[in-house]
């Protein structure tokens, strides 16, 4: 009898009902919630990875097109001469090394017919009688003459993987002459360096990758270095990368993992890059809000026993009104905002560490959008921001009939401070020189640094090629100004090239490619010195 009293208590009903009411809700909690929280957080980090995966094939991109602009240029300049002189002709090739020393192991001037080579440096001793003109690359170079890379190869004197480059040299009626080659390993510094270096000791890595030849050109996993990319059908998201298509997605790993990837392409080569981040590593802190919700909801759930339907919603309206605004979140009603934290306490706790997880994760793409654009070193914009703020600074000077003045220059001298002062002074003046670079010019103008000693000032609204050349002479006098690092003084002088919108050419391209030439003529001419494009 006093069982079923007590089973028949309103009491016990309403014990039981709201046991079971917290119950289903803990059920629907923990069902839910990581649905709406991995969601979210697969957007965040989708894209973090699409911006990480463009950084680095930017970066990438950036160096092979340096590396074929330099071929391009020395084709041009070999001369004639020297190609029936094979000892004349190494000692202008190291010349051109020591210079600029993007491949780092060296050139190589092959014959016309590819039936071994006239010189090279650093000399291999096989090098000179191997037999190019078997090669696929030597083979699309004749057939179409121009920039081509060759496949990765392990090289025959180092064992290390490495990159062949090259370029026709044609005389005036088009003919070939010689080709041109570079070799760059692959591990060489300033090269690959973002990619091959792994971003955390949690498994995140990246891939080069080109469709081609089917292989990994780099990895940030060694084995996987020019080995074969998977067959067709075993990875979907691989095999739509390899049929062009870019952007972010969930894929599996070379280990069998869930991975959030991001593909960008790196145009100049044909390659493209893949970012990725193991799932599980991405979603980790998704765990810690699981556990915080069912101690919340087992803590809640002891409190109903004792107080009832009362204690109970009071209890449970936060984590129910936070729920709520995820899901707006995740359905794009609102945008990512932090929760409000209104106890501290279990709910509290979750809610703070959502918050902390929200902020890390915005924190993370405002830092990959402002390394995107902007020089890690020095802190100037890089090559595509600058590339970016010409395009609208010379539509504005073409809308309000200005001139524009763009001043590409490059320090002399600054190879010795590296060598003989160490990287680490070397990179301190760098950033010297940028701290100097941004007091000395105008609010209006844009001065960015676009690779090594090599910066780029772009004037805006310039009266006329005197006041260009007299504010070009300012800053190159300004930065030959000594340099007072630690107790060590620094002497550095600069040259630079001038050329100017509409005179010299009207479009971004032109006038950076004007503006080059003219700072190489500088640079010719000695020390301090400032050309303008053409003469």
């Amino acid at each position: 009898m006093a069982f079923r009293r007590f089973a028949n208590s309103l009491a016990t009903r309403l014990i039981v009902i709201s046991i079971a009411t917290v119950a289903l809700g803990l059920v629907m909690r923990m069902t839910l919630l990581p649905l709406v929280v991995r969601g979210s957080l697969e957007d965040v980090v989708m894209g973090q990875q699409a911006t990480l995966a463009n950084y680095v094939a930017d970066d990438i991109d950036a160096k092979v097109r340096a590396r074929r602009a330099l071929l391009e240029r020395l084709a041009i300049e070999l001369p004639p001469a020297l190609l029936g002189q094979p000892e004349a002709l190494q000692a202008w090739l190291a010349e051109r090394q020591m210079l600029a020393p993007l491949f780092s192991h060296g050139f190589i001037v092959i014959r016309p017919d590819g039936r071994g080579a006239w010189a090279d440096f650093p000399p291999r001793p096989r090098q000179r009688s191997s037999a190019f003109h078997d090669t696929d690359w030597f083979r699309r170079l004749v057939q179409q003459p121009g920039f081509v890379l060759a496949r990765p190869r392990l090289s025959e004197a180092s064992g290390a993987a490495e990159l062949l480059m090259a370029v026709p040299v044609q005389d005036p009626r088009g003919r070939l002459q010689a080709v041109l080659a570079g070799v760059t390993e692959l591990d060489a510094p300033g090269f690959l360096d973002l990619l091959q270096r792994p971003r955390s000791d949690k498994g995140a890595d990246f891939l080069l990758i080109s469709p081609a030849e089917q292989m990994f050109v780099a990895a940030s996993v060694p084995e996987l270095r020019l080995q074969r990319t998977p067959t067709a059908g075993v990875n979907p998201l691989h095999d739509r990368a390899m049929a062009g298509w870019r952007g972010a997605g969930v894929s599996t790993n070379a280990r069998g993992g869930e991975e959030i990837v991001g593909v960008a392409s790196v145009p100049s080569a044909g390659w493209f890059v893949v970012a990725g981040i193991p799932a599980d590593v991405a979603f980790e802190a998704m765990g810690a809000v699981q556990k915080l919700a069912l101690r919340s909801s087992l803590v809640i759930a002891s409190v109903v026993l004792v107080a009832l339907a009362f204690v109970l919603r009071r209890q449970f309206q936060p984590l129910i009104d936070s729920a709520r605004r995820m899901h707006r979140m995740a359905d794009r009603l609102e945008p990512l905002a932090p929760l409000p934290v209104v106890r501290q306490d279990e709910v509290g706790e979750m809610v703070v560490g959502f918050n902390t997880l929200l902020e890390k994760l915005q924190e993370s793409e405002r830092r990959m959008e402002h390394l995107a654009h902007h020089d890690a070193l020095t802190g100037l914009p890089n090559r595509r921001s600058l590339m970016d703020r010409l395009t609208q600074l010379l539509a504005l000077a073409q809308r309000q009939d200005r001139r524009l003045a763009v001043m590409f220059f490059d320090l002399d001298g600054f190879k010795p401070v590296n060598d003989h002062l160490g990287h680490e002074m070397g990179d301190r003046l760098l950033q010297a020189i940028a701290t100097r670079l941004r007091s000395g010019v105008r609010q209006a103008d844009v001065v960015a640094r676009i690779g090594g000693d090599e910066f780029v000032l772009v004037m805006f609204d310039v009266a006329s090629r005197e006041v260009a050349a007299e504010l070009a002479r300012k800053l190159i006098d300004q930065l030959a100004q000594p340099y007072l690092l630690g107790e060590q003084e620094i002497r550095i002088s600069a040259s630079a090239g001038l050329a100017l919108y509409p005179e010299h050419a009207r479009d971004r391209d032109q006038l950076l490619a004007r503006a080059d030439t003219a700072m190489y003529a500088a640079k010719r001419a000695g020390t301090n010195q400032i050309r303008f494009a053409g003469v």
